[in-house]
């Protein structure tokens, strides 16, 4: 939970106005941000940058670099959703929810303020919902991290 904490504090003072989240993009394109051509432009590039991930992970690991990249694990995962899809996606939802109402919410607050209690809030949506959905709540991510998890089930 430290970590979390940490890189999402880092990821909030070095990459304002980025995003890696497809729902965070579409938020923007609701609240007239960005235009529809741009926004599209944005999750096309996510959805490859997710794919390329996919790829390129399997590519390191079947190279075997260390004792953890044997050829047993190279596509071994264990599926992080601990519950029925029905609820998973709801905790997902909510989560993703959450988040975002917290963002909208916190506009107004300064800068370095709203880094840490994004980055609290963040922390505590991993702690709430890792346990039992994996806590991603960010579809790119799980697309590049679980997508042959879910396949599977």
């Amino acid at each position: 939970l430290t970590l979390i904490y940490f890189f999402s504090m880092v990821h909030g003072l070095t990459l304002v106005g980025t995003s890696s989240n497809p729902c965070g993009v579409m938020m923007q394109i609701m609240l007239g941000g960005m235009s529809a051509e741009t926004g599209a432009i944005r999750l096309l590039a996510q959805l490859i940058g997710a794919l390329c991930s996919r790829y390129c992970m399997s590519a390191l690991w079947s190279l075997g670099l260390t004792k953890y990249h044997v050829s047993e694990r190279s596509f071994a995962c264990r599926n992080p959703i601990q519950v029925d899809l029905p609820k998973a996606v709801i905790i997902e939802a909510v989560c993703s929810f959450i988040f975002h109402s917290a963002l909208l919410h916190f506009q107004e607050v300064r800068t370095k303020l709203r880094i840490h209690l994004l980055s609290a809030l963040i922390t505590f949506l991993v702690y709430a919902g890792g346990s039992l959905t994996g806590a991603v709540f960010n579809p790119t991510l799980a697309l590049s991290l679980h997508f042959k998890c879910f396949d599977e089930a």
